[in-house]
């Protein structure tokens, strides 16, 4: 919250701290303040006999946040920059209970949200019209890859060794041990494509189960296997009122779970109300039962792929479920699927078969042949340049390709650079979110790094926050990443 101003309000997203899905976050937070603000009409509004009402405007952009200026509740940070005045004008042209956005945010944006295509509007203080849209709704997909899976998917390089792992592992499963494998590395690696390649070759006799983890959801219990029953029981966006209850009941039933005792707590965790009572003092013990029986039941149907994606966003709730299920001693035909980012440290039980895979940076060979295929050059300082700045991440790669392939992201002469096409908007929050997850010590490494250059000497950056003035305090921050060793001198 950084400003009120009158019977409106400022609020930025991306800072002081950064995620990967602002935007959505932004999005996400208008459409359920429009949902409050409708409730507090109907109960208060009505009965005052006022209409109580809220517009939304979002954008995104890059600003400069300088010192704390007012006094009291006026107290704020001051921003330069364009983009809050351009939400605010956007704000102006949303009706009551709409969310209006700009080109900036739509490009930043996930196949999951419904738009309205609003046309060009004049805004002040721009000197040509403006591409707006409305916000229909927000769909419940799943991570990066899922909600941008409708571009057209890149060459899959790269992986073959760990595809051969994923489907051995199966194999073992299949035969009547109990497999946990778990898919490791950082953002972008391609840890989801890998999965969706698998799962896209597997046998017609095996049946899967899907259920991501979403980073504003981790507070939210059993959150990846609500995802999970909505997928198998194909359930839309639209309303939950509106869905056939007793269609659920009679598919949850056929799963193997019992109408009376377990049935009412998957529909309870769906957000619907059936027929049967449940135990408010038993919801969370009774739902992870049911859950983990049907998931059980699956197996003992077909063998069966349980995939739990971005592991390092999971609520407490779904963390027991998979523990539970890897515990098992007698065979259960499910094979448990899982990715997460190094941060995150799994607690397994002891004594349970761990297939671990972890995903390394792409050969300097898979990494050219996918930019090749992305972006259609064969220019070896091209190419070279990009193999430096995306340190063989495909999703930097395909990201970056996106990018220069865009006239306006970069110059036009013919001396431009690849570096000149600057850094996609599509991963700065990425980028940034890595960036404020280091200590401050770190960050302002990071920032003296940032104008010394791409290489430089630790000599040179050792000092950076005024208290550490040697190398070796340099050094221990090497292991986000972010920055790397490349030789001693």
């Amino acid at each position: 919250m950084a400003q009120y101003l009158g019977d409106g309000v400022v609020v930025y997203f991306g800072y002081p701290h950064s995620h990967e899905d602002d935007v959505e976050r932004a999005i996400r937070a208008g459409l359920e303040l429009i949902d409050a603000v409708a409730e507090i009409d109907a109960s208060f509004g009505r009965a005052m006999g006022v209409d109580i009402e809220v517009c939304v405007g979002v954008e995104a952009g890059p600003v400069i946040v300088g010192d704390i200026i007012g006094e009291g509740a006026s107290r704020e940070r001051a921003v330069i920059g364009e983009t809050p005045n351009l939400a605010a004008r956007l704000q102006n042209l949303a009706k009551p209970g709409q969310v209006v956005i700009g080109p900036n945010a739509k490009s930043l944006l996930g196949g999951n949200v419904q738009l309205r295509d609003l046309g060009r509007s004049e805004i002040k203080g721009s000197a040509e019209p403006m591409h707006v849209w409305s916000v229909l709704g927000l769909g419940f997909a799943g991570g990066r890859f899922e909600k941008y899976r409708d571009r057209q998917l890149s060459n899959f390089v790269g992986r073959g060794d760990e595809l051969d792992r994923l489907v051995a592992a199966f194999e073992r499963t299949r035969a009547g041990e109990n497999v946990l494998v778990q898919i490791v590395g950082e953002a972008g690696i391609g840890k989801s494509r890998l999965v969706y390649e698998y799962l896209n070759r597997r046998p017609s006799t095996t049946r899967s189960l899907i259920g991501y983890c979403a980073s504003y959801n981790n507070a939210t219990a059993f959150f990846p296997f609500i995802d999970m029953f909505r997928r198998v029981l194909d359930l839309d966006d639209s309303d939950s009122l509106q869905w056939d209850i007793s269609r659920i009941e009679a598919a949850l039933s056929r799963g193997g779970l019992s109408r009376g005792q377990e049935v009412p707590y998957v529909l309870n965790l769906l957000g619907l109300a059936g027929g049967q009572a449940i135990d408010p003092d038993l919801i969370g013990v009774q739902t992870q039962a049911a859950v983990t029986r049907y998931i059980r039941n699956q197996g003992r149907i077909l063998p069966t792929i349980l995939f739990v994606n971005d592991l390092h966003w999971v609520d407490e709730r779904s963390e027991a479920i998979v523990r539970d299920l890897a515990r098992i001693r007698e065979p259960t035909g499910v094979l448990i699927l899982c990715t997460y980012r190094p941060e995150y440290e799994p607690r397994w039980p002891a004594g349970i078969a761990v297939e671990h895979i972890e995903l390394s940076p792409l050969s300097n060979s898979d990494a050219a042949s996918l930019f090749q295929n992305c972006y259609g050059t064969s220019d070896e300082y091209v190419i070279d340049d990009i193999m430096l700045r995306a340190a063989g991440n495909p999703l930097f790669l395909e990201e970056l390709a996106g990018h220069m392939r865009d006239p306006g992201s970069r110059k036009t002469t013919e001396s431009a650079k690849p570096a000149d096409s600057g850094i996609p908007d599509t991963l700065a929050g990425l980028l940034l979110e890595r960036v404020d997850a280091q200590s401050l010590t770190a960050q302002a490494i990071m920032r003296t790094a940032a104008v010394a250059g791409r290489r430089f000497t630790a000599a040179l950056v050792a000092g950076a926050d005024d208290k550490d003035d040697d190398q070796s305090a340099f050094l221990q921050h090497l292991e986000s990443g972010l920055i790397i060793q490349d030789g001693i001198n």
